[in-house]
């Protein structure tokens, strides 16, 4: 029987040891990277930064939109381009 599950460009580990995988390689990501390729892969819609701050930091007043939006550029950067850069697309 062929396998039914296409191959995913990006793969997400989140349970026990969290993980990515982009194509085929493992990436070296920080726990808060994780956090938010998690959150970003159960909206496919896309979130707004106000959004994706909300749903990152309910509890941590510390942590600012510039800081999500330079990890946001730093993922876009290892996943070549492959998370939207228009507000909305987040």
């Amino acid at each position: 029987m062929p396998n039914s599950k296409p191959n995913a460009a990006l793969e997400l580990h989140a349970l026990g040891n969290a993980y990515a995988v982009f194509r085929g390689q493992r990436l070296h990501l920080s726990q808060r990277q994780l956090e938010i390729l998690c959150i970003l892969a159960l909206h496919p819609e896309g979130l707004s930064l106000a959004d994706l701050h909300h749903a990152l930091c309910r509890n941590v007043a510390t942590t600012q939109p510039t800081t999500i939006r330079t990890m946001l550029t730093a993922l876009r950067h290892l996943l070549n381009g492959q998370i939207g850069s228009h507000p909305i697309a987040y």
